[in-house]
């Protein structure tokens, strides 16, 4: 199954469970970038967790997130303007609608200046 194909499947799945938003918060720095937290939201912005009765149903469902988590990683990478993940990095979290697929990343990015400064002795 293509990776469109699994994604287009957990959404199903999400909607089936009365999920309306995915949270997601991310970190980089040091030439390393993580999503830290995927979360899944009702009408009410109350998280949702998505628990099914057979283990082989959670497990087919973690890997769809996995797929979900990749997807991710590469539209903030792809969106961001800065480099998020190098040297002092940035931070944020993205939000995406499922009914209207309309994703909104409020990022933050972690700036560092370094100035030099001359001066002479008053004797």
């Amino acid at each position: 199954m293509y990776k469109t194909e699994k994604l287009i499947q957990l959404l199903s799945i999400l909607k089936d469970n009365n999920v309306q938003k995915i949270h997601v918060l991310y970190d980089g720095g040091g030439d390393d970038g993580m999503i830290n937290d995927i979360e899944f939201k009702d009408h009410d912005n109350n998280n949702k967790d998505i628990i099914f009765k057979e283990d082989a149903e959670n497990l087919a469902f973690n890997k769809l997130t996995d797929e979900l988590e990749e997807y991710l990683y590469r539209k903030i990478s792809n969106t961001v303007d800065w480099d998020w993940v190098n040297n002092e990095g940035g931070y944020g979290h993205l939000s995406l609608d499922i009914n209207d697929l309309k994703i909104n990343i409020a990022h933050t990015q972690r700036v560092c200046e370094d100035y030099e400064y001359y001066s002479s002795m008053n004797i």
